[in-house]
């Protein structure tokens, strides 16, 4: 198990993003410039020296330098909001990939339920006693007193007896249920420190997800005793007597339908069922049969207050949640029914009928299944592995040992923080509150990491395209106009508007706030992913042509104008800089006004401009900077330009947005 959970996971979505994205990029990248180069000088006639500087100033204006360093801070930035709503992150990539789940595979006992066990039934001598939670026990409605009742002695030790938890302990290191018995035992004057010194523990059979159910050994005066527990299934049928008036009697198919009938009648309640018996080593030469039937214990595990709501939240984000339980089938159907998981026309399976069925019948159920009852850790496995390969994005929580594989082989493993570090190590994210309403939450947050890496690349590429169509057109003057015209961009500023206007932007970009309606969209409009995604490439067609039209027409006015080349390229520098601040702003929303979102409610945003604009000008205006990027000073004209260019790109995307949320849209 330590070696598969050891072994490095297939990559993640962003993972397998970004690397195929870097290999086309560079791909591309690459051919351009060696196709430009070849053009440029064997049929367009410019120098080596000149077509490498265009060579340059085209692959720097089509690679987008920041971007890596981008989303990473997005994520980072997710890591500490989810750290505040207790799920811890182990894996950065995990944020992106929890954004996008489809299913959610969630155990029950902790998760979705307090995980406090409380005794709240027994079954002895075909009697039912119900525990209140003051500790008075009732008999059919009257009071009653269980130590009166002649095998209620044998049942406790038992229970304690068969036990890893310690007294006074109720750590969650140990299992609830054990630890329930223990603190029901005490009342009766039975602790287990006691009770072990009397009874030394000498062997022990641990419980086993298959076999569902623990033996201990304990030795008294020469003697081994066997105390066993279990699922009641199980256990009955390990027994030839059960303890009867003060009596062991021989167990009778009746005997077992009335217990079976009661374990039943306490899981449609919800409620967790575990048998009891014992028996002495003298009456019998194995460990698996002859046993004395003693009686059924059931707890209680309220659902957590919050289950129901984050259930509804996570359906309204067309995820689906499943449950997956080694719990009794009604008491699984009685839980999921409660949180709102089980609806009227899903289905339950259990372990036994999974086994039963073939992977094609499996994977066809799948789609109705709400709920999977009595399941081991090779059931969870297989779930995860048919799920995947239905297509699905699937998260899954666990904490135990045995869930480790499971957690692993699920796209996003969630851990426990009460579960054993065996499962933290397979998993991605750990629930330090184990409340499933925190992996809600969760996934909130990873779908806002995901949009916040769309504007980010929104803005970027939109940089980039214009930077591109715009020095093609200049670079193939000789073709489209019959006269070599000179670079309205050096390379040196395409590499100042990408690592300067553009990153103090695309960095602050990526802390726009959490949008309202993120839980309301299903995981297919996250699951394109922030690269080229319909809504990204609108933006990026929209703002390139936009960008480029108001660039070649203010390239060619200078061109007559201006008193100099370098004051030609200081206008047209000056307005894609300040065109890309606008567009950063545009990018913040796809089809809410910014007004309406709040124009400077992202204050890192508005800083960052605000400084953009402060080494723009000193880009303009201070010499040493005008001898490094051969820029003049503009005067009032060329300002009324730039700003009047600049700002009609943000006013059409407003009126863009608008039709947008009126249901037109203008870029199809």
């Amino acid at each position: 198990v330590y070696e598969k959970i050891s072994a490095e996971r297939e990559h993640f979505p962003i993972q397998k993003k970004m690397d195929e994205f870097s290999r086309r990029l560079g791909a591309i990248t690459l051919l351009g410039v060696a196709v430009l180069s070849l053009f440029g000088v064997f049929l367009l006639s410019y120098t080596p020296t000149e077509i490498l500087k265009i060579a340059v100033a085209q692959a720097v204006s089509f690679v987008p330098e920041g971007l890596p360093i981008v989303v990473t801070i997005a994520l980072a930035l997710s890591v500490f909001e989810m750290a505040k709503k207790n799920a811890l992150t182990r894996k950065l990539q995990a944020i992106e990939t929890i954004g996008i789940v489809g299913v959610i595979c969630v155990d029950k006992t902790g998760t979705l339920t307090q995980n406090r066990m409380r005794v709240q039934r027994v079954f002895l001598d075909f009697a039912d006693f119900e525990i209140g939670e003051s500790g008075k026990v009732a008999c059919e409605g009257k009071p009653a007193d269980l130590l009166e009742q002649p095998h209620f002695v044998e049942l406790l030790k038992t229970g304690v007896l068969c036990n890893d938890a310690v007294d006074g302990d109720s750590s969650k290191h140990h299992e609830p249920v054990e630890t329930a018995l223990l603190e029901f035992a005490l009342p009766f004057g039975y602790e287990k420190k006691k009770l072990e010194a009397m009874r030394q523990r000498t062997g022990e059979v641990p419980f086993d997800p298959k076999n569902k159910y623990m033996i201990t050994m304990n030795r008294k005066d020469e003697k081994t005793h066997f105390n066993l527990k279990g699922a009641p299934e199980v256990v009955l049928s390990m027994c030839s007597k059960i303890l009867k008036r003060g009596k062991a009697h021989p167990i009778t198919p009746k005997h077992k339908k009335i217990i079976l009938a009661t374990t039943e009648k306490y899981a449609r309640e919800g409620l967790r069922v575990m048998a009891f018996a014992y028996k002495n080593a003298e009456r019998s030469k194995t460990i698996d049969n002859d046993y004395q039937f003693a009686g059924l214990v059931a707890f209680q595990d309220p659902l957590r207050a919050e289950a129901k709501a984050a259930v509804q939240k996570a359906r309204e984000a067309g995820i689906r949640v499943i449950m997956i339980t080694g719990d009794h089938c009604l008491t699984a159907q009685t839980i999921a029914r409660e949180a709102g998981i089980l609806l009227e026309r899903g289905t339950v399976i259990t372990g036994e009928e999974m086994e039963r069925m073939g992977e094609k019948t499996l994977l066809r159920e799948l789609a109705r299944v709400q709920v999977f009852a009595r399941v081991t850790s090779e059931h969870k496995l297989k779930i995860i592995e048919l799920l995947k390969k239905r297509g699905e994005i699937v998260a899954m929580t666990g904490d135990g040992v045995n869930d480790a594989l499971a957690l692993k082989k699920a796209d996003v493993g969630v851990a426990l923080g009460s579960g054993t570090e065996v499962a933290k190590e397979a998993s991605d994210i750990v629930l330090l509150d184990d409340n499933f309403s925190s992996l809600v939450d969760a996934v909130e947050e990873g779908r806002h990491s995901a949009m916040n890496i769309r504007r980010v690349v929104k803005y970027l590429f939109s940089t980039n395209f214009t930077e591109v169509l715009f020095l093609f057109i200049i670079i193939f003057s000789p073709v489209l106009f019959g006269t070599y015209l000179p670079l309205a961009l050096l390379p040196i500023h395409i590499l100042y508007v990408n690592l300067v206007t553009d990153g103090l932007c695309d960095v602050t970009l990526a802390t726009e706030k959490k949008s309202e309606n993120l839980m309301n969209k299903p995981p297919s409009y996250f699951k394109g992913g922030a690269f080229f995604s319909p809504d990204v490439m609108k933006f990026i067609l929209a703002t390139s042509l936009v960008s480029f039209t108001l660039l070649i027409f203010t390239y060619f006015y200078y061109l007559e104008h201006a008193s100099s080349i370098g004051h030609m390229r200081t206008v047209v520098f000056t307005l894609l800089s300040f065109m890309q601040l606008w567009s950063a702003i545009n990018a913040r929303t796809a089809s809410k006004s910014v007004f309406e979102a709040g124009f400077f409610s992202n204050r890192y945003l508005v800083g960052g401009i605000a400084v953009s604009i402060v080494v723009q000008l000193a880009a303009i205006y201070h010499p040493f900077f005008n001898e490094v990027l051969k820029t003049v000073p503009l005067t009032l004209f060329d300002w009324a330009v730039v700003l009047a260019g600049s700002t009609s790109l943000f006013m059409l995307f407003e009126i863009i947005k608008y039709f947008e949320r009126r249901g037109m849209s203008i870029i199809s």
